[in-house]
């Protein structure tokens, strides 16, 4: 299911994610396995989906993957549940039904896998640091910065791991250098992903004092710090590095069958919709559409841009990929 709004500029990673897909196809072809695909224009609105999914082809499908946007997917998650159809989710780390759907597989891990994550560094890279959350003003509790923040304190505190928390009130770092121990690294959290929230207060904190051991957490989709004050570090759920003989053969089938080169760089959404889709190809080939039967934990594979860790926590529940890398940027 893919969503085709030209207004909608998130449209080039559908159609890269789409195109790297086709390749896994036609690979998997070439040894012998036959496929009959359907693709649907799912657009973005809820009435849109809700119409895609009357189309009496979509009870005969072995595996649906998508749809692309958050909104959309309660309505395929019905579906899917209904009609017991395995439905990947591939971008959206906002998947609800995957506690109460055992048809869903959510790639994209939400804020409770994140959070564990982030939890375990922190008591292990950092154990011995200093730890601030900064509250940036009017954040909306919508924002998935916030919740990240609120959660990770929860789960510090279920550590009995310290940590320090100070509001921001002005453009300026202040409160937050007051908090700072020379001693130690300062580990930085602001509770925003929005990063034109941050953006002043990183200037600040590239500006402090040079004795000052600074390392921030970023999000993932923040342009990359370049200052040699600041260290950051953040979380994905792919590789932030990766080359090798098998990029090299996929970059040159990617180059033979199209005559365009992907335009994202990390990720790279055409690689994430090749290995997703080896991944499950090889998994029905295997084991048949039924490939999760009795198993709460998917056979690990490590495809080109990801390792893929398919889990879940009981016959009842989906299954959430658990695979996530630690990112760390020294400018030092």
């Amino acid at each position: 299911m893919v969503g085709n709004s030209k207004a909608d500029a998130s449209i080039d990673k559908f159609i890269e994610f789409y195109s790297g897909a086709l390749i896994a196809i036609q690979e998997a072809k070439e040894h012998g396995i036959s496929f009959e695909i359907s693709t649907f224009d799912t657009e973005k609105s809820e009435e849109k989906i809700q119409e895609v999914l009357q189309n009496p082809e979509l009870i005969n499908m072995d595996l649906i993957i998508g749809p692309a946007y958050t909104n959309q997917i309660p309505y395929v998650s019905d579906f899917s549940k209904e009609n017991k159809i395995n439905t990947l989710i591939p971008f959206s780390s906002k998947v609800y039904d995957v506690n109460v759907n055992p048809y869903l597989l959510q790639f994209n891990p939400g804020i409770a896998v994140e959070v564990k994550f982030i939890a375990e560094i922190l008591n292990n890279e950092y154990r011995n640091d200093n730890i601030i959350f900064c509250d940036v003003p009017a954040v909306s509790i919508l924002d998935d910065g916030y919740e990240f923040a609120f959660e990770l304190q929860n789960e510090l505190r279920r550590l009995k791991r310290e940590f320090s928390k100070t509001e921001l009130t002005d453009e300026k770092a202040a409160p937050l250098l007051n908090l700072f121990e020379n001693n130690k690294k300062n580990i930085v959290v602001f509770n925003t992903n929005k990063y034109a929230s941050v953006t002043n207060y990183i200037d600040s904190l590239a500006t402090s004092d040079k004795n000052r051991n600074i390392v921030l957490f970023t999000q993932y989709s923040w342009p990359e710090i370049k200052n040699a004050q600041l260290a950051s570090f953040s979380i994905a759920p792919f590789k932030s590095d990766f080359s090798g003989s098998e990029l090299n053969i996929y970059n040159k089938q990617f180059s033979k069958l199209f005559n365009w080169k992907p335009t994202s760089k990390t990720p790279r959404y055409d690689i994430l919709g090749y290995d997703l889709t080896n991944y499950f190809v090889a998994l029905m080939y295997n084991y048949g559409n039924n490939f999760s039967s009795k198993r709460n934990k998917l056979p690990i594979s490590s495809g080109i841009q990801s390792q893929l860790k398919f889990e879940r926590v009981t016959d009842k529940t989906g299954y959430v990929n658990k695979q996530l890398y630690y990112i760390l940027q020294n400018n030092k």
